[in-house]
């Protein structure tokens, strides 16, 4: 079998995990309400609000991952973030998605140095790519 030179996908987490982000958007709603409760004051409720849901945009909103033989791009909204894959030493996955890190070993570091890159549906294939690229 031939090794592929490059992958593609799109990850949508709010679509992918329907039922935890009806959750999400109710504590977001809930924790701006009580915000603005607490501190009397509506506005604060608001700005709350705002504050949270741009922290979860990549959970909203959807996120195109693209990594070939040198580089791994990220694109989401009107940002893209390119590194090349020679600078990811390890990797490793969970039940949603992996994280590729700079370090041998895992690291506390590595949600600052490391890209989490999310499945979308496409775990094996995500990771025999990887694998094939970085190494175990």
């Amino acid at each position: 079998m031939t090794e592929k030179k490059e992958i593609s996908w799109t990850a949508h987490a709010v679509v992918d995990d329907f039922p935890k982000s009806i959750l999400a958007v109710f504590l977001v709603i809930f924790f701006s309400v009580a915000m603005g409760y607490c501190f009397a004051h509506p506005g604060l409720g608001l700005l709350s609000f705002v504050i949270i849901s741009f922290s979860m945009l990549p959970y909203f909103l959807p996120v195109k991952y693209h990594i070939d033989d040198t580089r791994l791009t990220i694109r989401f909204l009107f940002f893209t973030t390119v590194k090349p894959l020679s600078s990811f030493k390890n990797f490793y996955h969970n039940q949603t998605g992996v994280n590729l890190s700079t370090f041998s070993q895992p690291s506390a570091l590595d949600s600052f140095r490391g890209h989490y890159l999310r499945f979308n549906r496409n775990k094996s294939e995500v990771l025999e790519f990887l694998k094939n690229k970085i190494g175990d």
